[in-house]
């Protein structure tokens, strides 16, 4: 008898930075997961026959009307989550984008209430706690988290 595989999900997160260093955060609506926090802007899942890079790029379009380059794009962090009371195992992808054309605009306004910048030091408190301490992980070098929770 063959045992079936472990399945994980995996999902990316652009930290997308302008010119001045700010860190661009949407605030969440109506999507059933932490509705009015602030969470990066531009992260979704990676779909399938389209690699986590690709993912980044048609997220930045789809969602913010931006576009990116794959050369513009450098893995930061890694976050394996396990033991959620969901029960979806993930893999998350943080990727620093700090090339981008285009001004970012909100394209999905049903869960998209906000976009703005953030100094990367002034995080607004009510930021989605696991994706703020991604960010100073990512910021202070550190490439791998595990969180069991």
């Amino acid at each position: 008898m063959r045992k079936e595989h472990f399945k994980l999900y995996a999902a990316i997160f652009p930290m997308i930075f302008n010119s001045e260093g700010q860190i661009l955060l949407h605030r969440r609506q109506n999507t059933g997961y932490m509705d009015g926090y602030w969470d990066l802007a531009g992260t979704g899942h990676i779909d399938a026959g389209e690699t986590a890079r690709e993912a980044v790029l048609r997220e930045c379009r789809e969602e913010l009307a931006i576009e990116v380059s794959l050369e513009d794009l450098e893995l930061v962090h890694t976050v394996h989550r396990v033991g959620q009371a969901d029960d979806f195992p993930y893999l998350y992808l943080y990727f620093s984008v700090k090339q981008f054309r285009g001004q970012p605009q909100i394209m999905e306004s049903r869960k998209n209430a906000e976009l703005a910048w953030f100094a990367i030091d002034q995080l607004p408190p009510k930021m989605i706690p696991d994706r703020k301490i991604a960010v100073q992980k990512a910021m202070s070098g550190q490439a791998y988290d595990e969180w069991r929770t």
